[in-house]
This record gives structure tokens, sequence and C-alpha cells, in this order.
């Protein structure tokens, strides 16, 4: 904002711009994970609360506005494990490795590994499951009580994901998200062929039943 040319709040009188500066403050601290729970608690007495209550106003005063929409950037924040389940691996990848090079700097520099940013001792299951459990899936329970898409998709998402990283061993190791990506990559292929195999030729219900009983793994013959 120092930049005249860049700085996108500059047309703003003096108490906006302090205002919307104020707001952007506030709104990245939201994304500590440090406030997390306490956010959280806030969350369900402010807003949940008044979702619940037939009639009530949603956002009461400047500091549930604010509370919402930090609640909104924090969910988007952590919402990894309550995407499709080919991206949810990709970004796990990249964070994962993220994680593992600030352990790799800090003990190249003689200071404690930062929990989770070990490489050496990683259990990426229990991570991830632990993650969805006590971070994620708390706070999605709530949205998901506000509004009803979130509960048709995101949170069945995150369920889903939770219950694949749960079906893992625990030797499953960080690397290994690649070759699940990879096996996916191959499955959407293979799915979306015979899918327009299906719908290009003209074939009869009786091959129609054989077909779609083969894509079930159901075919007798």
């Amino acid at each position: 904002m120092k930049n005249a040319d860049l700085n996108v709040l500059g047309h703003l009188a003096p108490d906006d711009f302090k205002y919307a500066r104020d707001m952007i403050i506030q709104m990245v601290l939201a994304t500590d994970m440090a406030k997390h729970f306490e956010d959280v608690a806030l969350f369900k007495t402010n807003i949940l609360s008044a979702a619940l209550d037939e009639g009530a106003v949603l956002v009461k005063n400047i500091g549930d506005k604010k509370l919402l929409l930090k609640m909104i950037l924090h969910t988007c924040d952590v919402s990894n494990p309550a995407k499709e389940r080919e991206t949810m691996l990709r970004w796990t990848d990249r964070v994962v490795e993220e994680f593992f090079v600030q352990g790799d700097m800090e003990k190249h520099l003689g200071l404690p590994v930062s929990p989770f940013m070990d490489r050496d001792t990683i259990v990426l299951k229990k991570m991830q499951v632990g993650f969805a459990d006590f971070i994620v899936s708390p706070l999605f329970s709530v949205w998901a009580q506000i509004l009803v898409n979130v509960n048709s998709s995101a949170y069945r998402m995150l369920l889903a994901n939770r219950e694949f990283w749960a079906s893992l061993s625990e030797d499953f190791k960080p690397h290994m998200i690649k070759d699940v990506i990879r096996e996916l990559g191959v499955r959407q292929k293979r799915d979306t062929l015979a899918q327009s195999t299906i719908a290009e030729e003209p074939i009869s219900p009786r091959s129609r039943r054989s077909v779609t009983n083969m894509l079930l793994g159901t075919d007798d013959g």
C-alpha cells in the first residue's frame, strides 16, 4: 500500500481506509491456528445459536460480522480434507513437503523440530485423521447446521476422506501419495472411456445391463 500505483485502498477516506486496513489485518490473523478453538467456540455461541433460532438476526453487530468473515476465511484455509479426493491428495502432498522442508531447516540449525514436520518420524495416517477429527470436522459441523450445501457436499466429502486416511496402514509414507494420485488418474480415464463408449455406441437394453454389470464388477457372464 506504500506504492500509490498498487494501493487499491488509496481512494478511501481516512476513516474508511483505517477500517479496511484493520479488517484485512484481522482476517489474516484469523488464519493463525493458535486461535482456532477460541474462534470456533465464539462461532458456535454467537453465530450458530442465532442461525438455529428461527427469526433471529444472524449478524447482530460489527463484532459478529467480523467473526463471520474470519470464520469463512479460516474455514477456507483448513478446508483441504473436504475437497474432492484427488485435489485433496495433491494439496496434502504439497503441504506435507512444505512441513518437511521446515523440519529439515530446523534440524540443520540445531533447533527443536516443530510438530508434524519431521519427515523421519511422521505417521501420515494419524496426522490426517487427527486433523480431520479435531480441527476440520468440528468447524464443518457448525457450517453444516447453517448452510445446507455444506451438509450435502463438503461435509460428506470430509467424512469420506477421513475414512480414506483411516483405512490406510500406519506404514503409508508421504511419498506414496503420488502413487495414489496416479492410480486415481488411471481409474478416472478408464471410467471416462467406459462412459463414452456406452454413450456413443447404441446397444440393446440387455447389452447395456451387461456393460454396466461389468463396470461395477458384478457381471456373471
